[in-house]
């Protein structure tokens, strides 16, 4: 299962919310959490769900600390495959990053058959999210080397249309890619 769980600090004291079931499929991984930086109170939650496929949902929260409550958009799959990153046996991703502040989120992910590494631009809109429809069902290639790792990405936070991507290569040397978006 992928479970959220909310923690509130409140000078030294920690309060806990209950337990919400994100994904109830079994044999989920490499989840991940990131704020909306456009809407107050929303969560994406991304992860690989039982099938190996990368999935995606906006979860909405209300209450105050401690009593919490839920509620969940409709999954999108970003990608018919297991979005991998890290090393080349690490099956965990690289953090989605947020693109400015359009609602929108560069997640990119290595492809644990031929290594490439993959990129999709999510736009999330109320409880929905959806993604760009020019990198079909395994997005877009942004690099055909088999390199070591998908690397970190960062957006400039002055220009959302530029960024980079750090990778390791064959060579075991940080790379560092320009991204145009």
């Amino acid at each position: 299962y992928v479970r959220l769980l909310i923690i509130t600090r409140s000078g030294s004291s920690l309060t806990f919310s209950s337990i919400s079931n994100v994904y109830t499929g079994g044999n989920a991984s490499a989840p991940y959490a990131v704020w909306d930086v456009v809407t107050t109170n929303k969560i994406l939650m991304f992860y690989s769900n039982s099938i190996n496929r990368g999935t995606v949902r906006v979860c909405t929260l209300s209450g105050s600390a401690g009593s919490e409550s839920f509620s969940y958009g409709t999954e999108l799959v970003y990608t018919n495959i297991n979005p991998l990153g890290g090393a080349t046996t690490d099956a965990s991703s690289t953090p989605p990053v947020a693109i400015g502040t359009t609602g929108s989120y560069l997640f990119t992910y290595r492809n644990s058959s031929n290594g490439y590494t993959y990129s999709q631009i999510l736009r999330v809109s109320g409880t929905t999210v959806t993604k760009s429809n020019n990198g079909g069902s395994d997005g877009v290639v942004l690099i055909s080397s088999n390199l070591a790792s998908a690397g970190q990405v960062a957006i400039n936070p002055t220009d959302a249309t530029k960024g980079f991507m750090t990778v390791v290569n064959a060579s075991e040397k940080w790379v560092m890619y320009p991204l145009t978006l």
